[in-house]
C-alpha cells in the first residue's frame, strides 16, 4: 500500500465512452438481473469512476466518467478486469468527544451487506458542480444520509495522523477531538492498483479537510 498526503483535489468530470460496458454490456445486465433477484433494492443508477490522474506536489488531478451502477457492480465483481479506471471516493472520519470513530454496518439492501465502513459512498452526478468533482459535497451528503449528522454537527480539524493497519477498510485515519464536539476528516480511498489482483490497494489521506478549489 502506498500513503500520499496530499493537501488539495483538483478532480474534473471528462465524459468518455468505457470500452469494458459497451462490450460487456449483455453479460453485465444478466449479472445485475441475477444481483437484483438475490436483492431487489439494488438500483442502476449513475455513478462516477476514475479514469486517469496525477499527483504534483501536494494536488491530486484526477479525471472522472460517468457510467451505470450495474457497470461498476459487475467490474468489482469480476476483480478489476480494466485496470485503467479506478474506483475514488471520500471516506469520512468521524470521532465524538469521547474519543471513538463512527463506523457503521451496511444494511441488507444494499450491494455490500454486512460489511463494516466510514460513512462514504461513490460520486454521483449530484457531485458535479460545472466540471468540478466535489467530492467533499459528496461526502458531506453520504455522511448525513448514513449518519444523521450535518455540517452543523461536525468540524474538520487539521493535523491528521495516520494508523496503517492493513490492506481495505482496516486503515484509519485520526484526528484532533474538541471537547463535546464532534470532529471530521476525510481520506481518499482508490482501487484496484495496477496489475494488483487485490481489492483497495492505494490510499490517499489528506493532512488537511479534503476540498477542491
Amino acid at each position: 500500500m502506498t500513503l500520499v498526503s496530499v493537501q488539495r483535489l483538483d478532480l474534473v468530470l471528462t465524459p468518455r465512452p468505457w470500452p469494458f460496458a459497451a462490450q460487456k454490456r449483455d453479460q453485465i445486465d444478466a449479472f445485475f438481473n441475477e444481483q437484483r433477484a438475490i436483492n431487489p433494492a439494488l438500483w442502476n443508477g449513475q455513478v462516477l469512476l476514475l479514469h486517469g490522474y496525477t499527483i504534483r506536489d501536494t494536488v491530486f488531478q484526477g479525471a472522472y466518467f460517468q457510467t451505470d451502477f450495474a457497470s461498476m457492480l459487475a467490474w468489482r465483481h469480476w476483480d478489476f478486469p480494466d485496470r485503467s479506471v479506478r474506483s475514488c471516493f471520500a471516506m469520512g472520519a468521524l470521532q465524538g468527544s469521547d474519543g471513538a470513530f463512527l463506523l457503521g454496518v451496511m444494511a441488507a439492501h444494499t450491494a455490500n451487506a454486512g460489511k463494516i465502513y466510514f460513512p462514504a459512498g461513490t460520486p454521483e452526478p449530484s457531485d458535479v458542480v460545472g466540471i468540478r468533482v466535489d467530492l467533499a459535497r459528496g461526502l458531506m451528503r453520504e455522511v448525513e444520509e448514513e449518519t444523521g449528522l450535518t455540517a452543523n454537527h461536525v468540524e474538520a480539524q487539521p493535523g491528521w495522523a495516520t494508523v496503517l493497519a492493513g490492506a481495505s477498510h482496516r486503515s484509519r485515519c485520526c484526528a484532533h477531538t474538541r471537547p463535546r464536539k464532534a470532529c471530521a476528516g476525510a481520506f481518499l480511498r482508490i482501487s484496484p492498483a495496477k496489475g494488483s489482483r487485490s481489492s483497495p490497494t492505494l490510499l490517499w489521506c489528506a493532512r488537511k479537510p479534503i476540498s477542491t478549489r
